[in-house]
Protein backbone atom coordinates (compact mmCIF):
# COMPACT_ATOMS: atom_id res chain seq x y z
CA UNK A 1 0.00 0.00 0.00
CA UNK A 2 1.28 3.44 -0.91
CA UNK A 3 0.97 6.21 1.65
CA UNK A 4 2.23 9.66 2.61
CA UNK A 5 2.00 11.09 6.11
CA UNK A 6 3.18 14.15 7.99
CA UNK A 7 2.38 14.79 11.63
CA UNK A 8 3.69 17.59 13.81
CA UNK A 9 2.98 18.28 17.47
CA UNK A 10 4.35 21.42 19.12
CA UNK A 11 3.29 23.23 22.31
CA UNK A 12 1.47 25.89 20.28
CA UNK A 13 0.62 24.11 17.05
CA UNK A 14 -0.40 20.73 15.64
CA UNK A 15 -0.86 19.29 12.16
CA UNK A 16 -1.85 15.89 10.77
CA UNK A 17 -2.15 14.79 7.16
CA UNK A 18 -2.34 11.08 6.37
CA UNK A 19 -2.88 9.94 2.80
CA UNK A 20 -3.58 6.44 1.48
CA UNK A 21 -2.93 5.68 -2.19
CA UNK A 22 -2.31 9.41 -2.64
CA UNK A 23 -2.59 11.29 -5.90
CA UNK A 24 0.28 13.47 -7.12
CA UNK A 25 -1.72 16.60 -6.27
CA UNK A 26 -2.34 15.36 -2.72
CA UNK A 27 1.37 14.64 -2.20
CA UNK A 28 2.28 18.03 -3.66
CA UNK A 29 -0.02 19.75 -1.15
CA UNK A 30 1.36 17.68 1.75
CA UNK A 31 4.93 18.54 0.75
CA UNK A 32 4.14 22.26 0.59
CA UNK A 33 2.41 22.19 3.99
CA UNK A 34 5.13 20.17 5.71
CA UNK A 35 7.91 22.27 4.22
CA UNK A 36 6.36 25.52 5.47
CA UNK A 37 5.83 24.02 8.95
CA UNK A 38 9.43 22.81 9.19
CA UNK A 39 10.74 26.19 8.02
CA UNK A 40 8.63 28.04 10.60
CA UNK A 41 9.15 25.82 13.63
CA UNK A 42 12.87 24.98 13.30
CA UNK A 43 13.81 28.38 14.74
CA UNK A 44 11.62 27.83 17.82
CA UNK A 45 14.27 25.39 19.08
CA UNK A 46 17.35 27.30 17.93
CA UNK A 47 19.59 28.93 20.58
CA UNK A 48 18.61 32.49 19.70
CA UNK A 49 16.94 35.51 21.25
CA UNK A 50 14.25 35.55 18.58
CA UNK A 51 12.44 38.65 19.82
CA UNK A 52 15.63 40.70 19.86
CA UNK A 53 16.55 39.68 16.32
CA UNK A 54 13.05 40.35 15.02
CA UNK A 55 13.15 43.72 16.73
CA UNK A 56 16.12 44.99 14.70
CA UNK A 57 15.27 43.39 11.34
CA UNK A 58 13.79 45.52 8.55
CA UNK A 59 10.07 45.12 7.98
CA UNK A 60 9.42 45.36 4.24
CA UNK A 61 5.76 45.64 3.30
CA UNK A 62 5.86 43.85 -0.05
CA UNK A 63 8.05 41.90 -2.45
CA UNK A 64 9.54 45.04 -4.00
CA UNK A 65 10.65 46.38 -0.61
CA UNK A 66 11.98 42.95 0.34
CA UNK A 67 14.06 42.80 -2.83
CA UNK A 68 15.48 46.25 -2.12
CA UNK A 69 16.35 45.35 1.49
CA UNK A 70 18.02 42.09 0.43
CA UNK A 71 20.09 43.84 -2.22
CA UNK A 72 21.60 46.03 0.50
CA UNK A 73 22.62 43.17 2.79
CA UNK A 74 26.01 43.36 4.49
CA UNK A 75 26.30 39.78 5.80
CA UNK A 76 29.69 39.99 7.52
CA UNK A 77 28.84 42.96 9.72
CA UNK A 78 25.33 41.59 10.29
CA UNK A 79 26.62 38.21 11.49
CA UNK A 80 28.97 39.96 13.89
CA UNK A 81 26.14 42.09 15.24
CA UNK A 82 23.70 39.18 15.48
CA UNK A 83 26.19 36.96 17.32
CA UNK A 84 25.19 38.88 20.45
CA UNK A 85 21.77 37.22 20.22
CA UNK A 86 23.11 33.65 20.16
CA UNK A 87 22.31 32.07 23.53
CA UNK A 88 24.55 29.01 23.21
CA UNK A 89 28.10 29.44 24.50
CA UNK A 90 30.97 27.76 22.67
CA UNK A 91 33.98 27.52 25.03
CA UNK A 92 37.51 28.41 23.98
CA UNK A 93 40.28 25.83 24.04
CA UNK A 94 44.05 25.92 24.26
CA UNK A 95 44.16 22.96 21.92
CA UNK A 96 44.59 24.34 18.39
CA UNK A 97 42.41 21.68 16.76
CA UNK A 98 39.57 22.19 19.25
CA UNK A 99 39.88 25.96 18.92
CA UNK A 100 39.43 25.74 15.14
CA UNK A 101 36.30 23.63 15.65
CA UNK A 102 35.01 26.16 18.18
CA UNK A 103 35.48 28.99 15.68
CA UNK A 104 33.55 27.04 13.03
CA UNK A 105 30.73 26.42 15.51
CA UNK A 106 30.52 30.08 16.52
CA UNK A 107 30.37 31.18 12.90
CA UNK A 108 27.62 28.65 12.18
CA UNK A 109 25.56 29.84 15.14
CA UNK A 110 25.93 33.42 13.94
CA UNK A 111 24.75 32.32 10.50
CA UNK A 112 21.67 30.76 12.09
CA UNK A 113 20.96 34.14 13.67
CA UNK A 114 21.37 35.77 10.25
CA UNK A 115 19.00 33.26 8.67
CA UNK A 116 16.33 34.07 11.25
CA UNK A 117 16.88 37.78 10.59
CA UNK A 118 16.25 37.06 6.89
CA UNK A 119 13.19 34.96 7.69
CA UNK A 120 11.59 37.81 9.62
CA UNK A 121 12.08 40.02 6.56
CA UNK A 122 10.39 37.47 4.29
CA UNK A 123 7.59 37.00 6.84
CA UNK A 124 7.01 40.75 6.91
CA UNK A 125 6.83 41.17 3.13
CA UNK A 126 5.17 37.89 2.19
CA UNK A 127 3.39 36.50 5.27
CA UNK A 128 2.34 32.87 5.22
CA UNK A 129 -0.07 31.29 7.67
CA UNK A 130 0.66 27.81 8.93
CA UNK A 131 -1.77 25.24 7.48
CA UNK A 132 -4.61 24.11 9.73
CA UNK A 133 -6.05 20.65 10.35
CA UNK A 134 -8.76 19.46 12.73
CA UNK A 135 -7.14 16.14 13.66
CA UNK A 136 -4.62 16.10 16.50
CA UNK A 137 -1.45 13.96 16.47
CA UNK A 138 -1.46 10.87 18.69
CA UNK A 139 2.14 11.44 19.79
CA UNK A 140 4.23 14.48 20.66
CA UNK A 141 6.58 14.22 17.74
CA UNK A 142 7.30 15.37 14.22
CA UNK A 143 7.15 12.53 11.73
CA UNK A 144 7.43 12.40 7.96
CA UNK A 145 6.70 9.00 6.42
CA UNK A 146 6.45 8.48 2.67
CA UNK A 147 6.17 5.22 0.77
CA UNK A 148 5.16 5.51 -2.87
CA UNK A 149 6.40 3.93 -6.08
CA UNK A 150 8.67 6.95 -6.68
CA UNK A 151 9.65 8.11 -3.21
CA UNK A 152 10.50 6.67 0.18
CA UNK A 153 11.35 8.80 3.22
CA UNK A 154 11.15 8.43 6.99
CA UNK A 155 12.23 11.15 9.42
CA UNK A 156 11.05 11.77 12.96
CA UNK A 157 11.93 13.41 16.26
CA UNK A 158 10.17 13.57 19.62
CA UNK A 159 8.81 16.90 20.88
CA UNK A 160 7.85 15.62 24.34
CA UNK A 161 11.03 16.89 25.99
CA UNK A 162 13.07 13.73 25.50
CA UNK A 163 15.00 15.16 22.53
CA UNK A 164 17.39 18.09 22.85
CA UNK A 165 16.43 21.36 21.21
CA UNK A 166 19.26 21.18 18.70
CA UNK A 167 18.15 17.66 17.74
CA UNK A 168 14.66 18.95 16.96
CA UNK A 169 16.08 21.85 14.95
CA UNK A 170 18.33 19.45 13.07
CA UNK A 171 15.56 17.03 12.12
CA UNK A 172 13.26 19.87 11.04
CA UNK A 173 16.11 21.20 8.90
CA UNK A 174 16.60 17.77 7.35
CA UNK A 175 12.87 17.40 6.67
CA UNK A 176 12.80 20.85 5.10
CA UNK A 177 15.80 20.01 2.92
CA UNK A 178 14.19 16.79 1.70
CA UNK A 179 10.86 18.47 0.95
CA UNK A 180 12.48 21.44 -0.80
CA UNK A 181 14.10 19.06 -3.26
CA UNK A 182 10.88 17.16 -3.79
CA UNK A 183 8.83 20.32 -4.21
CA UNK A 184 11.18 21.61 -6.93
CA UNK A 185 10.74 18.33 -8.80
CA UNK A 186 6.95 18.01 -8.55
CA UNK A 187 5.83 21.63 -9.02
CA UNK A 188 6.15 22.64 -12.67
CA UNK A 189 6.32 26.38 -11.93
CA UNK A 190 9.07 25.90 -9.35
CA UNK A 191 10.98 23.55 -11.64
CA UNK A 192 10.91 26.19 -14.37
CA UNK A 193 12.11 28.83 -11.91
CA UNK A 194 14.98 26.65 -10.65
CA UNK A 195 16.08 25.84 -14.19
CA UNK A 196 16.02 29.55 -15.05
CA UNK A 197 18.05 30.32 -11.92
CA UNK A 198 20.84 27.84 -12.70
CA UNK A 199 23.67 27.70 -10.17
CA UNK A 200 24.56 31.25 -9.09
CA UNK A 201 27.57 32.07 -6.95
CA UNK A 202 27.00 32.32 -3.22
CA UNK A 203 27.31 36.07 -2.84
CA UNK A 204 25.29 39.23 -2.35
CA UNK A 205 26.21 40.25 -5.90
CA UNK A 206 24.60 37.07 -7.23
CA UNK A 207 21.57 37.70 -5.03
CA UNK A 208 21.19 41.20 -6.46
CA UNK A 209 21.34 39.81 -9.98
CA UNK A 210 18.80 37.02 -9.44
CA UNK A 211 16.21 38.79 -7.27
CA UNK A 212 14.25 39.95 -10.37
CA UNK A 213 13.42 36.28 -11.02
CA UNK A 214 11.62 36.17 -7.67
CA UNK A 215 9.92 39.51 -8.26
CA UNK A 216 8.53 38.25 -11.57
CA UNK A 217 7.34 34.92 -10.17
CA UNK A 218 3.57 34.26 -10.07
CA UNK A 219 1.91 35.37 -6.80
CA UNK A 220 1.16 31.81 -5.70
CA UNK A 221 4.86 30.87 -5.66
CA UNK A 222 6.45 34.27 -5.03
CA UNK A 223 7.46 33.57 -1.43
CA UNK A 224 8.88 30.17 -2.33
CA UNK A 225 10.71 31.80 -5.24
CA UNK A 226 12.39 34.24 -2.86
CA UNK A 227 13.32 31.37 -0.53
CA UNK A 228 14.84 29.32 -3.36
CA UNK A 229 16.82 32.23 -4.78
CA UNK A 230 18.07 33.40 -1.39
CA UNK A 231 19.22 29.87 -0.57
CA UNK A 232 20.91 29.39 -3.93
CA UNK A 233 22.92 32.57 -3.34
CA UNK A 234 23.96 31.51 0.17
CA UNK A 235 21.41 33.37 2.30
CA UNK A 236 18.45 31.09 3.08
CA UNK A 237 15.64 32.26 5.38
CA UNK A 238 15.84 28.88 7.10
CA UNK A 239 18.56 26.67 8.61
CA UNK A 240 20.19 24.39 6.05
CA UNK A 241 21.73 21.03 6.95
CA UNK A 242 25.28 22.21 6.19
CA UNK A 243 24.98 24.91 8.85
CA UNK A 244 23.47 22.38 11.26
CA UNK A 245 26.53 20.17 10.74
CA UNK A 246 28.89 23.08 11.39
CA UNK A 247 27.03 24.22 14.51
CA UNK A 248 26.57 20.79 16.04
CA UNK A 249 29.01 18.32 14.46
CA UNK A 250 28.08 15.72 17.07
CA UNK A 251 24.66 15.35 15.46
CA UNK A 252 24.49 12.83 12.65
CA UNK A 253 22.10 14.22 10.07
CA UNK A 254 21.45 12.20 6.95
CA UNK A 255 21.62 14.53 3.98
CA UNK A 256 18.94 14.09 1.33
CA UNK A 257 20.18 12.54 -1.87
CA UNK A 258 19.35 13.66 -5.35
CA UNK A 259 19.83 16.68 -7.55
CA UNK A 260 18.09 19.65 -5.98
CA UNK A 261 16.05 21.44 -8.56
CA UNK A 262 17.14 19.08 -11.31
CA UNK A 263 15.08 17.67 -14.10
CA UNK A 264 12.40 15.21 -13.22
CA UNK A 265 13.64 11.67 -13.34
CA UNK A 266 12.04 9.50 -15.97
Amino acid sequence: MQFASFQASFPDYAYVNELREPSLDAITNLVADARSIAAQKMFDYAPLDLKAIAGIAPKPKNAQELSHALSELKPSSLEQRLSAFVTETVPDSKDESKLKKAIVRRKALSRIALYYYLKTMVDSALPRQLPKTTTKPLKKEVRLAINTSEWTAVKKVATDGSAKNNEITAVLSSIHDTLSRKQAQTDAALEELVNKLGEPRKSVAALQTTLPIALNAPPEIKRTAFEIIMAACGYPPYIDTQTIGDAWPELKITKPRGNYGGKKKK
